[in-house]
């Protein structure tokens, strides 16, 4: 019997590597007789691709780009596809969490093969903190309360707080250098700091709360020993002295203004000035310190001539003048009572 391979058919399948072949045979006899028979081979694709180059798990900064990769596959039937995911777990905080990257590799019959990458994203890098500008304060006023702005490129919000106040004293007891310290956090907990210097100056003098009023004194007094009161926002001690007085005369000896200067001074060397104006006058009449007796006299001799003498405190010396001679007639025509008055004016036009 000879057989021989008559035909091949081919018949497609549902996908290009899927398909059925139909072999023929015919055997013949010696005498010619014949039958025939046929082989059905289907061929179908049950594996899936193969993929390469997979790339290790990695840990990335937040903000890093996802890194290229060099994935490849391949089908030993036909063409492939090669698709990439990426999906995102979240963690602990906005910064950091996981990225699960899917490779799938489809051949034309839908085998398909995955190969999972992690990647984990993790958020080490602090905030930003800008710096405010340097202050300066009077030693009476509060500190500063602005806080600086921040900013995170990948952890917000952000909080910023005054972490520290720390204090070095200037040149005088009411004068610092204050440093004021923030801190800066992320959501997922990196931290910075900034600074802010703060100038705290004592440049205002005391203030007058209780001058002196301007004094009438009489000639000879002593003058006022009294202070004027000062307060100061910064010192309570204040040093308040009386510096040399000025002396401007009047119209008489005995009549003349000083002035009183004062100086106060606080701790930094604030200086304020004022003054009180005494004016000295003269309203006191000399006295007699000496008299000339009642005396007796004969009618040809002649009057006294001696004159009596006076003090004046203020305005001396004192010039007596005799003022009038009156006569009032006696018992008889040649006695006669004569009073002698005196007249005692100092310089300032005061009388006895």
């Amino acid at each position: 019997v000879l057989v021989t391979l008559v035909s091949v058919d081919s018949l497609p399948g549902e996908c290009p590597q899927d398909w059925t072949v139909i072999r023929t045979f015919a055997a013949s006899d010696a005498c010619g007789n014949e039958a025939t028979a046929q082989q059905t081979v289907t061929i179908s694709d049950t594996q899936a691709p193969t993929m390469d180059n997979l790339p290790a798990d990695i840990v990335l900064a937040c903000g890093e780009d996802l890194p290229d990769h060099a994935v490849t596959a391949f089908d030993a039937c036909g063409q492939v596809t090669l698709t990439e995911a990426v999906d995102t777990l979240l963690i602990d905080c906005p910064g950091s969490f996981t990225l699960i990257r899917t490779f799938t590799a489809t051949d034309d019959c839908g085998n398909s093969t995955e190969a999972q990458q992690n990647i984990q994203v993790i958020d080490t890098i602090p905030p930003v903190v800008y710096v405010l500008p340097e202050a300066t304060i009077l030693c009476d006023e509060d500190l500063p309360t602005d806080l600086p702005t921040s900013e995170d490129a990948c952890s917000s919000p952000v909080m910023v707080e005054l972490f520290s106040v720390d204090s070095v004293q200037g040149d005088c007891p009411q004068a610092w250098e204050v440093t004021l310290t923030f801190l800066a956090t992320d959501a997922c907990g990196n931290t910075a700091q900034s600074s802010q210097l703060v100038h705290v100056v004592d440049t205002v003098a005391p203030v007058l709360v209780l001058g002196l009023d301007s004094a009438t004194l009489e000639c000879g007094a002593p003058l006022p020993i009294n202070l004027p009161t000062y307060a100061d926002a910064c010192d309570p001690t204040s040093n308040v002295i009386e510096l040399d007085p000025d002396t401007l005369p009047g119209a008489c000896p005995g009549e003349y203004t000083v002035t009183r200067h004062f100086e106060a001074t606080d701790a930094c060397g604030n200086v304020s000035n004022t003054s009180q104006t005494v004016t000295f006058i003269d309203t006191g009449a000399p006295e007699f310190d000496f008299v000339p007796g009642p005396v007796t006299i004969q009618c040809d001799a002649s009057l006294p001539t001696d004159l009596p003498t006076a003090l004046d405190d203020c305005s001396g010396p004192v010039s007596i003048v005799l003022f009038s001679v009156d006569s009032v007639q006696g018992a008889c025509p040649q006695a006669w009572e004569v009073p002698r008055p005196f007249l005692a004016p100092d310089a300032c036009g005061n009388e006895q």
